[in-house]
């Protein structure tokens, strides 16, 4: 996911989120403990799939990095590349690298 691409979703989370919110409240003002709830599982499971994908392509780019190393390509380059766009990274790296 480029960056372009995380922050749009973020914004639209935070959009969702909000107008949930919004919908979510009662007459008193008052949250029901049925939407608060879900409204924190929702928060968990999208700050866990944002650490899994910042773990994902810090792998990806530390691999890139040690493997474009021994092979003797551009390092950091191949490693800024598999950061901000891991999976098509990878994937070019693997058809395009050196045999050794």
């Amino acid at each position: 996911m480029t960056q372009g691409r995380r922050l749009a979703a973020l914004i639209a989370l935070l959009t969702l989120l909000l107008a949930s919110v919004a919908l979510a409240q009662e007459t008193t003002g008052e949250i029901p403990p049925e939407a608060a709830a879900a409204m924190g599982v929702g928060i968990i499971v999208w700050v866990v799939m944002m650490l899994v994908s910042l773990a994902v392509s810090i792998g990806i780019a530390v691999f890139l990095y040690k493997d474009a190393t021994r092979r003797g390509g551009s390092a950091a380059g191949w490693a800024v590349f598999g950061f901000f766009l891991p999976i098509l990274a990878l994937i070019i790296w693997l058809i395009v690298r050196p045999k050794q």
